[in-house]
């Protein structure tokens, strides 16, 4: 493999980018989700959401069209699970570092473009949304809307990683596009909460 230019200021931006992990900004401090609307909403305006989404949907797109519907599938039956996931156990104090792990994963993938594969990308799309459905599951304060707010949730999941997938059929003829997506989420770990 041939080190260009190029590719030592991508390691050297990310170094300095992971340097300054922290928790997501779109958790902490976030207003409580008490219905369908707020659930709807959460996705399109938490930063760390949306870029999250929007990768899984992108980096679908990067592999064989039997197996693309499977990513989005796997992170929204994942969080699914995660807001099911017990709280406060010992690993609730993970969750927000998972997240930022999983950004910074998919951050890397999307800008060094490596042999993508299911089996390579399936660990990192699940964790994420196990992770991110434990997290917006402490959020509800309506305990009667559970149910309808993560529906919310996974519809307006659902519905960016579709958006995901449709700007990937192009995103191969323009690699900034995934240069941009993918540093967007490297940023989104380091602004402060």
């Amino acid at each position: 493999m041939k080190i260009t230019n190029e590719a030592l200021i991508k390691t050297g931006l990310f170094g300095v980018l992971f340097s300054h992990l922290g928790p997501v900004s779109a958790h902490s401090g976030h207003d409580k989700l008490a219905d369908f609307s707020e659930g709807l909403a959460h996705p399109w305006l938490g930063l760390d959401h949306l870029l999250m989404a929007f990768a899984v949907g992108l980096i679908a797109r990067s592999i064989p069209s039997r197996q693309m519907g499977l990513l989005p599938l796997c992170f929204t039956l994942a969080m699914f699970a995660g807001f099911y996931f017990p709280e406060n156990t010992v690993l609730s104090a993970y969750f927000e570092l998972g997240i930022s792990v999983c950004l910074v994963s998919i951050g890397l993938l999307l800008n060094f473009r490596p042999a993508r594969s299911l089996s390579a990308l399936l660990p990192i799309v699940v964790i994420a949304g196990l992770c991110h459905g434990a997290i917006h599951a402490a959020e509800v304060v309506n305990e009667g809307e559970r149910v309808v707010t993560l529906a919310g949730l996974l519809t307006a999941t659902l519905l960016i990683q579709v958006l995901g997938v449709r700007v990937g059929r192009y995103a191969h003829q323009r690699p900034r596009l995934q240069f941009m997506t993918g540093l967007a989420c490297l940023v989104s770990v380091t602004l402060p909460v």
